[in-house]
């Protein structure tokens, strides 16, 4: 956990690494950020938090070769795993959060974040009506975090009136996410390009790696990329005389 400022984001990242890197030999340097949806726009770190995530690399000496969005990533990570773009309700808790995401065969679109009342019902069904749209909601939720009792939670869910709220044509099933989802979704999306080829018959100067955020030789903290953005051809050597 973390309160937001940078001393505490400090703290709970070294004592993570320590954790994660117990016995490895050599430790790497270098560092792929899963972040929030909400702090990323148009594919770029937003500028606000460009130096947090500044300081907390330069401070654990890491290098970061990259960043993925987390609801993109778990939507990836459901896919892989369903053999079918996933169609469902994300629903992200923190204490103080809920990140709400309505995904459409495969397709995230932009997330909802909603303050955490003491009544989550409300709380999701508010983050769902600032969709504004008049089409049948996903009767599928799907609860994922890192460590609060998603159980509790779900049993919340099933006892709110869904089909009387909201354009749902059945009452959601309410899935749970393993507690690690976010951590083993980023290594999935961040290992796995195969999704992200061109097809064979269109070939393009990007690579995959590029698709997931990572561009050589640069700081995407400092220089952040667009995924537009392609790399410019090379300039013609000069005829020999």
């Amino acid at each position: 956990e973390w309160d937001g400022t940078s001393a505490s984001l400090l703290t709970a990242a070294d004592a993570s690494l320590s954790v994660a890197l117990e016995n490895i030999n050599p430790e790497p340097n270098q560092v792929i950020l899963g972040l929030p949806d909400n702090w990323v726009t148009a594919d770029k770190i937003q500028t606000e938090k460009q130096p947090l995530l500044k300081k907390l690399t330069d401070e654990l000496s890491l290098k970061p070769i990259g960043f993925i969005v987390l609801t993109e990533a778990i939507t990836h990570w459901l896919k892989s795993k369903e053999g079918t773009p996933p169609t469902a309700i994300l629903v992200g808790l923190t204490s103080t959060e809920a990140t709400i995401t309505l995904v459409k065969t495969g397709t995230s679109l932009d997330s909802q974040i909603v303050g955490r009342s003491e009544d989550l019902g409300n709380d999701v069904a508010e983050g769902l009506a600032r969709y504004k749209t008049s089409d049948t909601l996903p009767s599928r939720m799907i609860i994922y975090n890192s460590h609060l009792d998603l159980e509790t939670a779900r049993q919340t869910l099933l006892s709110f009136p869904w089909t009387e709220k909201l354009p749902f044509l059945h009452f959601p099933k309410i899935d749970l996410l393993e507690n690690q989802i976010l951590l083993k979704a980023t290594v999935a999306a961040a290992a796995s390009g195969k999704s992200l080829l061109p097809p064979a018959d269109q070939p393009s100067p990007r690579s995959p790696s590029q698709d997931l955020g990572f561009y050589k030789n640069q700081d995407v903290l400092t220089k952040p990329i667009p995924k537009s953005t392609l790399p410019s051809p090379l300039p013609s050597p000069p005829p020999p005389r």
